[in-house]
């Protein structure tokens, strides 16, 4: 049940992340996907 919460919550995120990144620099998409990558981490371990 927690697996099904925590992957609706990370698809808010990447869609709010997706529309964000339309409107922002290619310095700022880098930062977001790092920052994607430790919080995936984080989750998964």
């Amino acid at each position: 049940m927690q697996n099904v919460v925590v992957s609706g919550f990370q698809f808010v995120l990447l869609s709010l992340l997706i529309e964000r990144a339309r409107k922002s620099s290619i310095y700022e998409n880098c930062y977001i996907a790092s920052q994607i990558l430790k919080f995936r981490e984080r989750i998964t371990y």
